[in-house]
């Protein structure tokens, strides 16, 4: 999201002397005054540490801003958030998300990251479709696993999802389908999914066998972080990248947690 709106509904700025009006969660200050904060990121003077913030949908989020003030990674766990600057101590990353945004940043780009729900209109068809958008220049791909009751989609994505089904799309048959990608191209894979199916199939195997066909993160969508402490720690042990979902409307405090959780990028 862009800088809070200064006309009328946004952040107003008021005469010198007055109390500073606050707008959603970011004061506007005068110049001269301390640091201006625009959405979620403050915007530092020259010298000082250098806070990204994302502006586009989908984009390289401030997972790592957060991230790094926030608690470490547990030794042995892999970390895969990316989206803020490196130490210089920092070790080359190994999952392809992390290593596709670290690739982006250096040339000073955004990340375009498409979705296709695999299986739709069979899964034949999602391998040639996710070639052909590696091939047209998509950073990243999430791959959504069809489930029977898509609830936190749209009109859209709930149809494909009952397109796949009817197909006959499974798990195991998305993660033959991986397979068949990944001999094709090397365009990072992200998971789209709901948490039955993972169940289903059992979180240690599925964690397993993602990472062997050549997934590379997991967006659980009805699963908090508070909620799935075991189940995401499961995934990134596996060297999954496991991403959050965030809102415009997500409390700032929430907001921070959910950056802290995050590998890859914040949704």
């Amino acid at each position: 999201m862009g800088a809070a709106d200064r006309k009328s509904g946004g952040a107003q700025v008021r005469k010198s002397g007055s109390p500073e009006v606050r707008a959603g969660i970011a004061p506007v200050r005068k110049s001269g005054s301390p640091e201006v904060r625009a959405g979620i990121a403050p915007v530092r003077k020259s010298g000082s540490p250098e806070v990204r913030k994302s502006r586009g949908v989908r984009t390289v989020s401030e997972a790592d801003a957060s991230g790094r003030a926030g608690s470490p990674v547990p030794k042995g766990l892999p970390d895969f958030r990316t989206s803020g600057l490196p130490d210089a101590a920092d070790s080359p990353p190994a999952n392809r998300i992390a290593q596709r945004f670290s690739e982006l940043r250096a040339h000073g780009r955004k990340a375009f990251i498409a979705y296709i729900c695999a299986g739709d209109p069979h899964l034949d068809a999602t391998v040639e479709l996710v070639v052909a958008m590696a091939d047209a220049g998509v950073d990243i791909i999430e791959l959504g696993i069809p489930y029977s009751d898509p609830m936190a989609d749209g009109p859209a994505n709930q149809a494909a999802c009952e397109r796949a089904l009817k197909a006959g799309t499974t798990v195991r048959g998305v993660l033959a389908a991986v397979q068949r990608i990944r001999a094709r191209t090397r365009v990072p894979l992200l998971f789209f999914t709901y948490v039955n199916p993972v169940l289903a199939y059992g979180i240690e195997a599925f964690a397993r066998d993602a990472v062997a066909a050549g997934v590379d993160g997991l967006l659980p969508l009805d699963l908090p972080p508070e909620e799935g402490a075991e189940f995401l720690a499961t995934m990134r042990a596996a060297g999954l990248a496991t991403v959050c979902l965030s809102a415009p409307t997500t409390p700032l405090a929430r907001k921070r947690m959910l950056m802290r959780e995050s590998r890859g990028f914040l949704y």
